[in-house]
């Protein structure tokens, strides 16, 4: 796979999840241990949290999870994915890093389709 296929992927990652505050609030934090438990990092948010390898990932504006509530929605996206052309020039592995992401993307969207049957609406392209 290429560096532009991984980044294509990347850029399709989303989920959707609309349900009840109190379920949401209970997947946001099951969500991000999910991720956690793959080695991601989790970063509060005002709205949820960004998630990543480490902190100065995120503070170089190089791609990350978004995990976060909206209204009555929590969403996760990737943040900067067109920013993994740059992963190479400050000395990290683009692979090893998009199949991070692509992994913590996943365990987040297996954690909240555990629990489908207590959402209104799911939309997941994971």
């Amino acid at each position: 796979m290429s560096l532009e296929d991984l980044i294509e992927r990347l850029m399709n990652l989303s989920l959707t999840a609309v349900g009840s505050p109190e379920v949401l609030n209970e997947l946001l934090e099951e969500a991000r241990r999910a991720a956690e438990d793959v080695g991601l990092m989790a970063f509060r948010r005002c709205e949820g949290y960004a998630l990543g390898p480490d902190e100065t990932s995120l503070k170089l504006g190089l791609p990350h999870l978004r995990l976060g509530l909206y209204g009555d929605r929590l969403l996760m996206w990737v943040r900067g994915p067109s920013k993994a052309s740059l992963l190479e020039e400050t000395g990290r592995d683009p692979f090893e890093y998009c199949a991070l992401l692509l992994r913590g993307g996943r365990a987040i969207a297996d954690t909240i389709r555990s629990r489908r049957a207590e959402l209104e609406f799911l939309e997941s392209r994971v």
